[in-house]
């Protein structure tokens, strides 16, 4: 495919399948970092303005008619009454005008994204800036086009094209990651309070920027949890509907991170915090600032756990193609794991300046700095796990 045309090579249904048991077929591993690629790269020039909308020429126009009247029939016949609303005062307009990249067009035709509801759904999420919606997709659960919030079927569009994205599988190897923490921290603290004991106390953790909280799909522990998110979440009899049945507790703050500072019943009760996807946008300046908040909240001997996102050519695609929000300033992502490792301790060392300069005692010893590599794409980000001493 040449960079100054849209057409797709196939589609996912139809490119030959490497592994029998894929749903579809899709690209072999080894072309799917040339494919998005190719794919980013026609959005980038078409935002530059080096490639025109696709319908200056026949070829694109007639394709994105297409693919347009497909979405009209797919709100037509599933939507609720107030998506079908939305969608005619508002969303049709926003398809329409985002499908004049070339990129994204071609991405719509190869996942045949008009055919997902789930699909159609991520994209509004994305562009309104729903980001904590937006993560939950990635683990497999959504709301269709009639709102209902479900499992997202594994005969869907959406879990094909989720099972090879490069972002989507780090996601969920962050949760595995934390998961694999949790528990081990809750044996830890059973332990210590006796193999006997029936009232042990409960894993006490916090989550910065915790939106829609994927860790709840995965069946954790029994915990104490404390959220903090300031975005547009879901209600709590919702996001934890057997909170009472499940045993444990959760608050959860419709607050910045930085709001604890003004919570000190909760210093000094944490036994982990952790804050994924936030770093990118802290930056190198005021992720320290967040690490503060942290070590207020936690015991000592508590982890606090943050990952550096690395740059690549999924993430680029995300971006770029999909138009995911970048934020005001430019997003903090690390070049190469040498990179990451040097700013997990610029941090560290920074926090930790900070706290000798002021009343506080004590401060953060690096733990663990973990790669998740996700071929073919590479590495996708770092993950920093950091353990507070008095």
């Amino acid at each position: 495919m040449g960079s100054n045309c849209w057409e797709p090579e196939g589609s996912c249904y139809d490119v030959g399948a490497v592994d029998p048991s894929r749903n579809y077929g899709h690209l072999p591993t080894e072309m799917l970092e040339e494919w998005a690629n190719k794919e980013t790269m026609l959005s980038y020039q078409y935002h530059a303005g080096k490639l025109p909308g696709v319908s200056k020429k026949e070829a694109g126009r007639d394709a994105k008619v297409k693919v347009m009247a497909e979405i009209d029939q797919i709100f037509a016949e599933r939507a609720s009454e107030k998506m079908k609303q939305e969608y005619q005062e508002h969303l049709r307009a926003e398809f329409d005008s985002r499908l004049e990249d070339p990129g994204l067009l071609h991405n719509f035709l190869y996942f045949k994204i008009p055919s997902s509801e789930f699909m159609l759904q991520f994209y509004i999420a994305v562009w309104s800036g729903q980001m904590a919606r937006v993560m939950i997709y990635l683990h497999g659960y959504g709301w269709d086009l009639g709102e209902n919030y479900r499992e997202i079927p594994a005969d869907d569009v959406w879990s094909q094209m989720s099972g090879y994205e490069g972002m989507n599988i780090n996601e969920r190897l962050k949760v595995k990651e934390l998961l694999e923490t949790v528990g081990k921290l809750n044996r830890e603290l059973k332990a210590k309070s006796g193999a006997d004991s029936g009232n042990a106390p409960l894993l006490s953790i916090a989550s910065f920027g915790g939106g829609n909280e994927p860790m709840r799909l995965y069946n954790p522990p029994v915990m104490d949890w404390a959220i903090f998110d300031n975005g547009s979440v879901a209600p709590m009899e919702e996001l934890f509907p057997d909170v009472s049945k499940w045993g444990g507790k959760v608050m959860y703050y419709h607050e910045d991170l930085f709001a604890a500072l003004r919570r000190p019943t909760l210093f000094d009760t944490r036994d982990l915090i952790y804050m994924f996807g936030l770093s990118m946008y802290l930056g190198s300046e005021n992720l320290p600032k967040a690490l503060f908040v942290a070590f207020r909240l936690l015991k000592p001997g508590g982890y606090v756990m943050f990952d550096l996102l690395h740059d690549m050519a999924s993430i680029r695609r995300v971006v770029t193609t999909q138009g995911w929000p970048k934020g005001e300033q430019e997003m903090y992502i690390m070049r190469s794991a040498d990179d990451a490792v040097v700013a997990a301790r610029q941090a560290v060392n920074a926090i930790n300046g900070n706290l000798g300069h002021s009343m506080e005692k004590g401060g953060f010893d690096i733990e663990k700095i973990q790669t998740n590599l996700v071929e073919p794409w590479g590495i996708t980000s770092t993950m920093v796990t950091l353990r507070k001493y008095a």
